[in-house]
């Protein structure tokens, strides 16, 4: 079977089976001329995938039980809590919808410290609400600001290396395995002719250095 005929077959993209394939789930075998060549077994498999993700259970969860590594009754025990959780939350925040569009004719007549206090008495009992964390503008430049900065401590290693080498005379199985047409005149060049991976990685480690400092400032209550 094709992927095309899988797609209709599952109901499901084309991106999302080769997602699953790509984290290992499923490994269709292939054909001479390389394509994929789904048969019953990945079918049966990539339907129990869908159907615990569509139950919501999560993708490591999913794969931890292709591989044995997990017992479906406790995958789906820890699943129905979360749903149980999740259904309570909701159902405490519709109860208190529906008790102040009765008693408030309009947002002026909103009787705010009674329902706050309502809420916050319900927090502490273990009830959860919607979280009112949000981040400023202000806050928000200074994470743009703190992941421009390490950005640039990134890359000014690779600017050094660049006009360290600049002048260097460029090694000669370099020169022998240059393409028809390229001119290469210092090893600075060659550094330079991958640039653009380069940048690449240093703006992934920027934004993950970023990402790690807000995580932190924001737990620490820096950004609120």
């Amino acid at each position: 079977m094709k992927i095309d005929e899988l797609e209709d077959l599952l109901g499901v993209s084309g991106a999302t089976i080769r997602y699953y394939e790509d984290r290992g789930f499923v490994t269709p075998p292939r054909t001479e001329n390389g394509h994929r060549d789904y048969g019953d077994e990945d079918v049966l498999l990539f339907q129990k995938i869908i159907v615990l993700r569509k139950l919501g259970v999560g993708v490591t969860e999913i794969k931890n039980l292709i591989e044995d590594k997990a017992e479906l009754h406790d995958v789906l025990e820890q699943n129905v809590a979360g749903l149980r959780a999740r259904q309570n939350e909701s159902a405490a925040a519709i109860e208190m919808c529906e008790a102040l569009d009765a008693e408030a004719g309009d947002f002026d007549s909103i009787d705010s410290p009674k329902y706050l206090r309502a809420i916050y008495e319900s927090e502490q009992k273990g009830t959860h609400f919607a979280e009112t964390k949000e981040i400023s503008f202000r806050q928000l430049n200074l994470a743009i600001t703190l992941i421009g900065a390490m950005a640039g401590i990134a890359i000014i290693p690779q600017n050094n290396i660049w006009s360290e080498h600049s002048n260097d005379p460029i090694p000669a199985d370099i020169r022998a395995n240059k393409k028809e047409g390229e001119e290469y005149d210092t090893i600075g060049d060659v550094l330079r002719k991958g640039g653009a991976r380069k940048l690449i990685i240093v703006i992934t480690i920027a934004a993950l250095c970023g990402f790690i400092v807000i995580s932190w400032l924001a737990r620490w209550g820096i950004l609120y």
